[in-house]
């Protein structure tokens, strides 16, 4: 029995090393900047021993690996530190790294080192007070901020030095006003914060921090002057500083080791090791060091695959830069190595390969005395997301941490943050009004989106409906999605702004009662805000009740009271939902988002000739077929796709943190294009899925203050605004009450130049 058990083991080990490359050929990953279609066409060729997988970033390459859809990729040191996170069972396996040529006796792509005068007396604590040399941080440059702050981070932590105010200062603020207290000066140029405004307050604020910098630059980091790190060096040498942060490399060029010929004096210094010991500069070979960052490196999905892998390449990819006869070859060559590298074989497992040099960050390490942000997530796969951005984030060194907590909706999160189980989400600008109005969330960022991605709101009429506007619609029956949503709020505002008194439409709970005749808004039950008398608490549902307790062929009548429910039990429930309800015969019109209304007209529970029986009546009085695509002017309002929200109570310190959090992640993550590679893409999807975290045509995001230069940004945040003025009902309309809102408007904006 032992024996069979043995057999059928192995020939299962067999069968899945046959299913996952049933033609023999690697799988290598390859995103765009990778290699062109073309190059991949070449490796399709029968000969070719190699073919390509295509995935968005190096995240979407390592999940490939762990489900065995590929074989191996090229990682960077920051995406294999990435990988290494959520390689649990450590299967992943390094074979090979990927050298300049110019470079390849180098073990590392870069090592920092720390160089003081000779007076130094060591131990890191005899650093307080003394004036410190730094880098500069510059987004075209190599190191990431967790290499870049790696020196100040150690010193500050050993020395506990760091106090965390987070009534009243960021995370970024606390580990400024720490170094600021420790040294007495310091040349620490370029970038603090994401921010233009607030990195100028802190260059007032912490101004001794920018004292050692040349007057001339102003504090900011010149590419042109500080790539080779001779600007670090001159703070140390020629400028009064104590010590210097800074590339390996660039000591032995200053000081002329490189070329065998002494200058600048390298034995008035010694290098400063993390353990506060002491080096000689000039007779050290090996010096310490703080930070070896590895090679890009070849990292394969196990170890049965590492072997013939690392054979087939040995014979493929020249050690020279000999070329080769067969084209796909070459194309391997490059794709892996680049037109000036060469490869290094060896063997090593991910984590191994990586602690040779670097540290695997941990959350809750970077800066303990800070809490995280609490990110809500909705679904078991936005959590898996979140998770790789919470790690992407603290290898790059963005704090505070991240933290995902999982709830069952996007309302459930809206809940969550309103109890401050959560701090923020990202939700789309249907369910925002809702976010506000019900939960007391407020905007944070919108999502800025391209074009498709805008939401537009169209009323669907039956052909029986004689309205040739809003209205016309006047004593009506209309579906909603649900109450509260995007769907209401523009209606609400297309009526606002007719010839229609406004008394008759506010206050906002009641606005669709007194204008149609009845209504269907699911979800009225547990967001009214006025009085629960049970006669009212049910108005705004009734047509969800007659419609759904109608018993014919096409409408089974709901099992329980689910009839205003906002859940996926109640068939009207949604923009699928409204169609249905006006599908019943029994309604007259229905307000949905016009996003994929294409694909909902697919479904089966809607008749064939359900098209064919309605049509959109367009804001400007024309009406249009239900299957055309709404312009501008048809539609009733046309707004971004999503928004970030949080806590309407948060205070102050908060915010700011929010806000720089948000905008670090954009810089590293967004869709930025600069030299460096993103490890982890925010917006784009993630496994194969879309709509995760944001909306999945996200360019951006934007600041509060930037709303004008989106228009369909800026028409959101008008209806949102509008519509909470609609709580009560006013007496005055028309244009005085448009001028109100844009002066409340403007005074938001002008709050949020202040605050930040």
């Amino acid at each position: 029995m032992r024996k069979q058990i043995c057999i059928l083991a192995l020939t299962l080990g067999v069968l899945s090393v046959c299913a996952q490359n049933s033609d023999g050929k690697y799988r290598i990953c390859v995103t765009e900047r990778q290699a062109t279609t073309n190059d991949c066409d070449k490796l399709k060729k029968t000969e070719s021993k190699f073919n390509c997988v295509r995935v968005i970033d190096n995240t979407d390459c390592a999940l490939k690996l762990e489900r065995g859809e590929a074989d191996f990729g090229i990682f960077t040191a920051e995406e294999a530190i990435l990988a290494s996170k959520f390689d649990t069972k450590q299967q992943l396996v390094v074979i090979g790294d990927i050298r300049d040529s110019k470079e390849d006796k180098n073990d590392f792509q870069f090592e920092t080192v720390a160089v003081v005068k000779e007076n130094f007396p060591g131990s890191l604590k005899a650093l307080k007070g003394k004036k410190f040399c730094h880098p500069g941080f510059s987004k075209s440059q190599l190191w990431s901020d967790r290499v870049l702050k790696h020196f100040e981070r150690v010193v500050l932590t050993s020395t506990n030095s760091v106090s965390c105010d987070e009534s009243s200062r960021t995370a970024a603020e606390d580990e400024l006003s720490a170094l600021s207290s420790f040294f007495e000066s310091a040349c620490r140029p370029g970038e603090w914060v994401p921010s233009d405004h607030l990195d100028k307050r802190f260059k007032r604020k912490y101004s001794n921090l920018c004292n050692l910098c040349d007057p001339a630059a102003g504090c900011y980091h010149k590419p042109q002057m500080d790539s080779s790190g001779y600007a670090t060096l001159d703070c140390l040498t020629k400028k009064g500083g104590d010590v210097a942060y800074v590339a390996y490399y660039s000591v032995q060029e200053y000081f002329g080791r490189t070329h065998g010929n002494l200058n600048n004096g390298p034995e008035h210094y010694r290098y400063l090791c993390p353990n506060g010991t002491l080096q000689n500069v000039i007779s050290n070979e090996r010096p310490c060091k703080w930070i070896q960052q590895p090679w890009r490196s070849i990292i394969v999905k196990d170890n049965q695959t590492s072997k013939d892998l690392m054979t087939q390449l040995q014979k493929i990819v020249p050690t020279t830069k000999a070329r080769r006869s067969h084209t796909w070859m070459d194309t391997v060559n490059y794709i892996i190595t680049g037109s000036s590298n060469k490869l290094h074989i060896m063997e090593a497992s991910l984590r191994s390969f990586i602690q040779k040099g670097r540290e695997i960050p941990q959350p809750g390490n970077t800066l303990p005395c800070r809490k995280p942000i609490k990110w809500c997530t909705t679904s078991k796969i936005e959590n898996n997301k979140c998770e790789w951005l919470r790690e992407a984030a603290l290898t790059q060194g963005i704090v505070p941490d991240l933290q995902c907590v999982q709830g069952t909706s996007h309302l459930d999160c809206s809940d969550m943050i309103r109890s401050r189980k959560a701090d923020i989400i990202g939700i789309d600008s249907n369910l925002g009004p809702i976010a506000s109005h019900s939960y007391n969330l407020r905007t944070v960022m919108y999502q800025e989106t391209i074009e498709d991605g805008h939401f537009k709101v169209v009323a669907v009429i039956n052909s029986r409906t004689g309205a040739a506007n809003l209205t016309e619609l006047k004593n009506k029956k209309a579906c909603f999605p649900e109450f509260g949503g995007l769907a209401w709020i523009a209606c609400l505002e297309a009526i606002r702004n007719s010839s229609v008194p406004e008394s008759e439409v506010c206050p906002y709970d009641d606005s669709m009662g007194t204008f149609f005749k009845s209504v269907c808004a699911p979800g009225y039950k547990n967001r009214i805000t006025g009085p629960r008398d049970t006669g009212d608490f049910r108005d705004l549902c009734s047509l969800c009740s007659e419609v759904g307790g109608k018993n014919d062929n096409n409408y089974v009548p709901f099992v329980g009271d689910v009839s205003c429910a906002a859940t996926i039990r109640n068939k009207f429930y949604g923009d699928l939902g409204a169609l249905r309800c006006l599908a019943s015969g029994y309604a007259d019109v229905a307000f949905v988002n016009a996003y994929n209304l294409s694909d909902i007209l697919r479904d089966k529970s809607l008749s064939e000739d359900f098209s064919q029986k309605h049509s959109i009546v367009c804001h400007n009085g024309t009406k249009i077929p239900l299957t055309a695509i709404p312009d501008d002017n048809c539609a009733l309002t046309v707004v971004t796709g999503g928004e970030l929200v949080a806590r309407g109570s948060r205070s102050t310190a908060e915010s700011k943190e929010l806000y720089l959090t948000l905008l670090e992640l954009d810089e590293w993550f967004g869709s930025t294009e600069n030299q460096f590679w993103n490890i982890f893409h925010l917006y784009k999807e993630f496994n194969n899925t879309k709509d995760l975290l944001f909306r999945g045509e996200t360019l951006g995001i934007l600041e509060l203050f930037m709303i004008n230069e989106d228009r369909s940004v800026q028409t959101y945040a008008d209806l949102k605004t509008n519509s909470e003025k609609c709580k009560h009902p006013k007496k005055e309309s028309g244009a005085k009450e448009k001028e109100v809102g844009k002066i409340g408007l403007l005074l938001m904006l002008i709050m949020s130049c202040l605050l930040f």
